[in-house]
């Protein structure tokens, strides 16, 4: 038994024997396997085989949802169950297992193991825990470097001297590794386990397809008697040489050991990913704090290249895996169909009594089913057609993050702006901040003679370089970097005063010695290398999700106790460097002449030239006809604008900062320039900060931001641009920790420099000149008026919003914690700029005109409109979180609108938000009045300023309940007094009719163009029957429902707790109208019908509400306990006297 068990150990982890019999030994020994108990929290081996068996159980299960809870739901959020287990592995595996099977298949995953007597199962853990020690152990060894460094150059720790020489030891310790080719060393073992994870994937995919074929032969031919059976297990041979298998029929047995050697084939796989991310993990934190030769730089270049690249593209030699395309959104994807006669499937048509039926065979696939098969065959190459099975390596995601992880680590090491630590001397570099690469420029301007290092870059990261590159878009962000650390030396030789006059650069001043390297030119194609291979989108959509967000990320990967360092602490890094990234290269690119065209130039210039060359090819058949030859006809010639072929432009790079700012709000302060100033306020909006050592500092604004509101005068379509860059910036802290001094009282001041004159149409050029406050509530009015005029109306016809008047009190509320969760503006720069920021025009009188004009159609909200209010609301969202002056600033201020005058911004805000707007629209506008009505408990504030806050909030809860955005008058518990009118209650809003009218105004016509099945899904699951005087109820039963997501519902329930902690639940709230006056109608719609939709059970005679994914039910679910929360804690706990 116990050369068996060697023998299924070596062949299970692919080692030797000799390697086997000795793993085997040393978990014979009851104290070890005790001890090893006690070292791990779950079973590394038992999860990856209850994942394995769940996307395994994919393929061999009839029923087409089986595994979408265990692949889904135990998976988290988007991941499978291969990175946090199953429930079970019995339930994750959707096969019943035979009792031949090893325990390891039964236990539970996530717990402790208890091996007891089981020595193979202990030795199977036993030799994946020793493994992950050694990386685990590296990785914490380098994590203590990166922490040494820090220590050395801040000068920091808790024990002053004693601490700045013990970082020296740890410096001097790692630099021995540093000298022993540790990095040359990771590089290689990164190679090794991506050849492994090849090997072993293509295994598994080749056994999937395998199953497929014999279940198809199984259900499709009649059934064979059973041979009979042998009388023994097969397992004969010499030690180490086990006999080879029967050419008949299987022995007995054999079909356990084939799944046991296929659930070993999961975990080796598993723990190759794990392990490969850990190297990159390690690679990356060697170069945030050290300095990296070229050699080795490139040698991390080149490794990223082949990973990318993959095995045999474009018979290059040296790819590895199976690289990372760039995925086809219809051939890389699986059939919306199950299979049977659709060659594109990749499933049996599952029937309910007995083998697929043909008249089903093209039965299509539920949303959560193909979302569940997608992610498999990316995570881990299950599913997919078996004819492309094989060829398709597993693990997408995990390259993409490792990958991810690479280019973090060439950005470091190229990083010319950071003092790294030179490994011979065991200190800084003696030029202190720059790179040895390529060193800084002396005083005199002197270029470093030696270039032998930044040739091994160059050799790799020039732009004819990348033509090898099946990842253009990966190269050029590797560019930039390369880019950023020639800048220094670019600028001087562009300097007339030092630079040389010959286009050769560096090699033609003597002086400067014969360099190789021509750094004028390599700078300049190397700087616009991001925008021509659309590197910064790249960084946007695929290269930020890897690193996770503060909401997904993960435990630590590794097998053991901590493993390689958990996502949590790495997302901070990560978003450091890429935030100091994108800022420099964004004040690099504004350095030099002007700033890139925007999407909108460029779509209207590349349609000039088709129109020119159109009418070229016109004239060139006319003079053919004349003259009596006929030209060749030109099939090339375009006449559409093709936009995959658009480059990035500024909107992207701009797209990206706010992206990074709104993921990491901790790196807006990299957007800013910070400068050091005696003087406390100059007039320009910066502010002066002073520190505990009489240092005096400030935030002033950027030479990009200074350069992109001159640009957006000009251009229109990039006013939401610039507003989202602003609503970005602002989340940035002061230099010094005071809110007072913060990224948003800057941009508040920045925001209050005039006033708008002039027309109210925002296609006015003389009011974009200046945006200001006031400019920007005028263009919500604007909006507002729009929206609710009705269609084909005439010039008697009176906006529905006609009713909401100015009140005569006034109100304010704070709160300093922004809603990190709500960055609508954060994408706001995806439109493809086929039409202008606005719809309206000038006419010859210089006003403007809608297209809601008389006779016209009802006005609604394009692309780009819908931006510009997302970058408006994203603003004063951001900026009155974080700016308590702003706030009260905003407020008291007053907004017009054609045919009004002198609304406050509440007013005008309340007005959006019962105007037909798409739900995310609506959402941040809920949004942006909690908190412009928050207040701030924890912090001093003047008896009049809580005063002015306590009004503020309590106009907020009136035009709340006056709007019927929540239709209370609809409930029979709260119905209407007979004749009650809102004109009844001092300063009401309305329009003088019924008080139980809902005035918000359904935004389902921008769901036009949804599929009838999701409409279909959305109705089968609602509770009311579809009517817009349901207000929010039918807003999130009927529109948002179609999605799957719901920022409309929870913006309501984020303005309900900013109103309740700020002023507490009026008790007079509705007392004009209804007989039950109070709050209580607006917590039962949380408690009553939110919750209930949001976590009640699905039952047989009804849908549940359907969410997208789980992070949009996860965040429904905290809104609403966060309403709850605020209520109990503001409840008022009646005395004992009272009666």
């Amino acid at each position: 038994q116990i050369l068996d068990e060697i023998l299924t150990l070596s062949n299970d982890l692919r080692i030797s024997e000799v390697d086997a019999a000795s793993l085997y030994a040393g978990a014979s020994d009851v104290t070890t396997r005790r001890w090893l108990e006690g070292r791990l929290a779950r079973s590394f081996v038992g999860a990856a085989v209850a994942a394995g068996r769940a996307n395994d159980g994919d393929d061999d299960c009839d029923g087409s949802n089986s595994n979408s809870s265990s692949i889904g739901g135990g998976g988290g959020q988007g991941y499978p169950t291969s990175l946090s287990g199953a429930n079970s592995a019995d339930a994750a595996a959707g096969t019943s297992t035979s009792s031949s099977e090893p325990s390891y298949v039964t236990e539970d995953p996530l717990s402790s193991p208890r091996f007891g007597d089981d020595v193979l199962s202990a030795a199977r853990e036993l030799y994946f825990y020793e493994r992950s020690c050694l990386l685990s152990t590296l990785f914490m060894i380098i994590r203590a470097r990166v922490e040494a460094a820090s220590n050395l150059l801040h000068g920091t720790g808790d024990n002053g001297a004693t601490s700045t020489s013990g970082a020296g030891a740890v410096l001097t310790a790692t630099d021995q590794l540093l000298n022993a080719d540790l990095v040359s060393n990771l590089v290689a073992l990164a190679r090794e386990l991506t050849t492994k994870i090849t090997d072993v994937g293509r295994t598994i995919a080749r056994g999937r397809v395998a199953r497929r074929e014999a279940k198809k032969a199984a259900t499709s031919a009649p059934a064979a008697p059973a041979p009979p059976a042998f009388g023994g297990f097969g397992t004969g041979g010499a030690f180490g040489a086990p006999a080879p298998p029967p050419a008949t029929a299987p022995l007995p047995g054999q079909g356990a050991a084939t799944a046991t050697h296929r659930d070993m084939d999961h975990v080796l796989l598993a723990f190759a990913f794990q392990s490969r991310q850990t190297v990159a993990e390690c690679l990356f934190y060697l170069a945030y704090h050290t300095q990296l030769t070229g050699n080795e730089v490139g040698s991390m270049v080149d490794l990223i290249q082949d990973l990318t690249n993959g095995e045999g593209w474009q018979q290059q030699s040296g790819g590895l895996g199976c690289g990372l395309p760039i995925l086809d959104p219809i051939r890389d994807v699986p059939s919306v169909y199950f299979a049977g006669a659709d060659a594109g499937g990749s499933r049996a048509v599952p029937s309910q009594f007995g083998p697929p039926s043909a008249t089903t065979a093209q039965l299509e696939k539920g949303l959560a089913a193909w979302e569940v098969e997608l992610v498999s065959n990316l995570w881990d190459g299950a599913g997919g057609s078996p004819s492309s099975s094989p060829s398709v390596s597993p693990g997408i995601p995990q390259l993409l993050q490792c990958t991810g992880t690479l280019v973090m680590a060439i950005l470091c090491s190229l990083d010319p702006g950071q003092v790294l630590m030179d490994r011979k001397t065991h200190q800084p570099n003696v030029f202190g901040s720059g790179n040895a690469i390529l060193p800084p420029p002396g005083e005199s301007g002197a270029i470093a003679e030696d270039q032998s290092s930044l040739q091994a870059v160059h050799s790799r990261l020039d732009q004819d370089a990348i033509d090898s590159w099946r990842r253009q878009d990966i190269a050029g962000m590797l560019c930039g970097a390369y880019a950023l650390l020639l800048h220094p030396s670019a600028v001087v030789l562009t300097s007339p005063k030092t630079g040389g006059r010959s286009p050769s650069g560096i090699s033609a001043s003597p002086r400067r010695g014969a360099g190789v390297v021509d750094i004028r030119r390599t700078f300049r194609s190397c700087l616009e290398c991001p925008f021509s291979e659309k590197s910064l989108t790249f960084a946007r959509v695929s290269l930020l999700p890897s690193f996770g967000t503060s909401s997904t990320r993960l435990p630590a990967s590794s097998p053991g106790a901590d493993g390689g360092g958990s996502l949590s602490s790495n997302f901070d890094f990560y978003m450091s460097v890429l935030s100091e990234y994108t800022s420099r290269y964004l004040d690099t690119v504004s350095a030099f002449g002007e700033l890139p065209i925007s999407r909108a130039q460029w779509l209207n210039d590349t349609k000039k030239n088709i129109e020119f060359n159109v009418a070229q090819e016109e004239q060139r058949r006319q003079f053919g006809q004349f003259t009596g030859v006929q030209p060749q006809e030109n099939t090339s010639l375009k006449t559409e604008v093709d936009l995959t072929e658009r480059y990035d432009c500024l909107d992207d790079v701009v797209a990206l900062a706010v992206a990074v700012c709104s993921a990491c709000p901790d790196c807006a302060h990299q957007f800013w320039s910070t400068v050091e100033d005696p003087s406390q306020n100059d007039g320009t909006g910066a502010v002066a900060i002073s520190d505990s050592s009489c240092q005096q500092y400030r935030l002033v604004p950027s030479r990009a931001l200074r350069k992109l509101e001159h640009a957006q005068v000009d251009d229109h379509s990039l006013l939401p641009t610039y507003l989202s860059f602003l609503a970005a910036v602002a989340l940035a802290n002061a230099p010094v920790n005071d809110d007072r001094f913060n990224g948003a009282q800057v941009v508040h001041d920045v925001l209050m420099g005039g006033t708008a004159g002039g027309t109210l149409s925002p296609g006015s050029a003389s009011n974009r000149a200046q945006i200001t406050w006031p400019f920007l509530l005028n263009m919500i009015c604007y909006y507002a008026d729009q929206l609710t005029r009705a269609e084909s109306a005439g010039d008697s016809s009176k906006s529905f919003t006609e009713g909401l008047r100015r009140t005569a009190s006034g109100a304010y509320e704070t709160d300093g914690t922004p809603s990190t969760a709500y960055y609508y503006g954060a994408d706001s720069n995806a439109t493809d700029g086929e039409r202008g920021s606005y719809s309206s025009q000038q006419n010859q009188n210089g006003t403007a005109t809608s297209s809601s004009s008389v006779g016209q159609e009802r006005f609604v909200l394009d692309e780009d409109n819908k931006y510009i209010l997302l970058s408006i609301l994203s603003l004063i969202s951001h900026v009155s979180s974080r700016s308590p002056k702003a706030r009260l600033d905003i407020l008291s201020m007053k907004a017009s609108s054609p045919g009004e005058v002198g609304n406050d911004a509440l007013i005008a805000l309340f007005s959006l938000i019962i105007c037909p707007l798409p739900p995310d629209v609506r959402g941040l506008a809920f949004v942006a009045i909690g908190n412009l009505i928050r207040g701030e408990p924890g912090k001093a504030c003047s008896d009049q300023e809580k005063e002015r806050i306590a009004g503020y909030a309590k106009q907020a809860w009136t035009l709340l309940e006056q709007t019927q955005v929540l239709p209370i008058g609809l409930l029979g518990q709260y119905a209407p007094m007979p004749d009650a009118r809102f004109a009844a209650a001092p300063g009401a809003v309305g329009n003088a009719a019924s008080q139980s009218e809902c005035m918000m105004q359904s935004g389902i016509l921008y769901f036009d163009q949804a599929s009838a099945n999701a409409k279909r899904v959305a109705s089968e699951s609602a509770w009311f029957p579809a009517s817009a005087n349901y207000g929010i109820i039918n807003e999130m039963e009927h529109v948002e429902a179609i999605d799957g997501s719901y920022p409309s519902t929870e913006g309501l329930l984020y303005l309900l707790t900013s109103l309740v902690r700020t002023v507490g639940c009026p008790p007079d709230l509705g007392s004009q109208w209804r007989p039950r006056s109070g709050c209580t109608p607006y917590i039962e719609y949380v408690v009553n019908f939110v919750l209930p939709r949001a976590v009640g059970p699905e039952k047989r005679d009804r849908v549940s509400l359907f969410f997208a994914t789980p992070a949009d039910r996860y965040r429904l679910v905290c809104r609403s306990l966060e309403v709850i929360e605020a209520v109990t804690v503001r409840y008022m706990v009646p005395s004992q006297t009272a009666t």
